[in-house]
C-alpha cells in the first residue's frame, strides 16, 4: 500500500519536500551550472516520479505538470541567488549605446564582476542583453526596471536570465513563475516583503535601500523575514559596502557605483575594471568580517 497521496503543493517549502527524499534522491540533485531549463525539468521529472512511486496510492501517478515547473523555477531562482552572492555585487547598468554592452562586459569580468542588469529604461537595452549574452556566456545577465507583464517574454527572448523590478507586482511575479524566469521584485517596507513571501520569493531586492534606512533598517527587518536574503539598491556607494555586506542575510549589493556611466561612456574600460576590483576587494573583506546575528536561523 502506498501513502496517502501527494501532498506536495506550489508554496511547499524546497527543505519539506526534500526532507522527504532519500539520500541517493538528495545525492541525485543537479550541481549548479550553467545547465538548461531543459535538462533541469529533466533531472525533477524524474526525482517527482521516484517520489510519486514511494509516496503515492496509484503505482507510476506523476505529480501535476505545476509542481514540476514550480520545481525548476524555485531552483532557477536559486541557482541565481547563489551566483550573485558569490560576488557580492550585482551592476546595474543602463548603457549609454549599444556599442558599449561588450567592452563593458568584458571590463567586468576582468574586474572579477562576472554579473550584470542590464536595465530596460533605452530602446537598445534588449539588444544589449543579445550582444552580451553571445559575447559573454560565462555571464549572467539580468533585465531591471521590468515594470508589465509584456517586457517579461522580451526580456527572455533577448537571453536574460533573471529580471528585476523597482516594486512587487503580482502580475509580474506570476508570469515569471509560468515561464520559470527567476524574479527579484522590489521591496519598500514590511507588507511588500509578506506579500513577496507568500508568492514563494526569497531574494528581495530593498529598493531605494539608502533612503529607506540602509543597513540598519536591513538589520531591523531581517527579525521578522529571516527566511529572506536582500539584495539593497539604490543610492549604494563604496563606502556603504561593508555596512550592507558583513549582514550574512544580504546577498549583494546592486548600483552602478563599479561602472559609472560618465566612465562608459569616456570607454575608460581601466578605470572600470581598477572600480571593479576595488569593490571586490571590499566584498571579500565585509565577508571574511561576517558575523549572523543571534536571530539569524539561516546559514549565510
Amino acid at each position: 500500500m502506498k501513502g496517502s497521496g501527494w501532498v506536495v503543493h506550489l508554496h511547499t517549502p524546497l527543505a519539506a519536500i526534500e526532507a522527504r527524499m532519500t539520500a541517493e534522491e538528495l545525492a541525485r540533485r543537479p550541481v549548479w551550472t550553467e545547465q538548461s531549463t531543459s535538462s533541469l525539468k529533466a533531472c525533477y521529472d524524474e526525482r517527482l516520479n521516484r517520489y510519486n512511486q514511494a509516496h503515492c496510492n496509484v503505482d507510476g501517478a506523476r505529480a501535476p505538470e505545476a509542481i514540476v515547473s514550480e520545481l525548476v523555477w524555485r531552483f532557477q531562482s536559486k541557482n541565481v541567488e547563489e551566483r550573485i552572492q558569490r560576488l557580492g555585487i550585482l551592476p546595474v547598468i543602463c548603457p549609454p549605446n549599444v556599442e558599449s554592452a561588450v567592452p563593458l562586459a568584458a571590463a567586468l569580468c576582468d574586474g572579477g564582476l562576472s554579473a550584470i542588469e542590464i536595465t530596460l529604461r533605452v530602446p537598445w537595452s534588449l539588444e544589449a542583453i543579445r550582444r552580451i549574452r553571445n559575447a559573454f556566456p560565462e555571464m549572467i545577465v539580468g533585465a531591471g526596471t521590468v515594470l508589465a507583464p509584456a517586457q517579461v517574454d522580451k526580456a527572455l527572448e533577448a537571453g536574460a536570465q533573471f529580471l528585476v523590478s523597482p516594486g512587487l507586482d503580482a502580475e509580474v511575479v506570476a508570469l515569471c513563475r509560468k515561464r520559470e524566469a527567476p524574479i527579484v521584485p522590489g521591496c519598500a517596507n514590511a507588507s511588500e516583503m509578506t506579500q513577496a513571501c507568500r508568492m514563494g520569493l526569497s531574494l528581495l531586492k530593498f529598493f531605494p535601500a539608502q533612503v529607506l534606512g540602509g543597513s540598519s533598517a536591513l538589520r531591523l527587518y531581517h527579525g521578522p523575514f529571516a527566511e529572506c536574503r536582500f539584495l539593497p539598491t539604490g543610492g549604494i556607494q563604496p563606502e556603504h559596502l561593508q555596512g550592507y555586506l558583513e549582514l550574512p542575510y544580504v546577498a549583494a549589493c546592486g548600483g552602478s557605483f563599479c561602472a559609472k556611466s560618465s566612465d562608459i561612456q569616456a570607454g575608460d574600460w581601466t578605470k572600470i575594471v581598477a572600480s571593479c576590483r576595488k569593490c571586490a576587494t571590499i566584498v571579500a573583506s565585509a565577508r571574511a568580517t561576517s558575523d549572523p546575528s543571534p536571530m539569524d536561523v539561516r546559514k549565510p
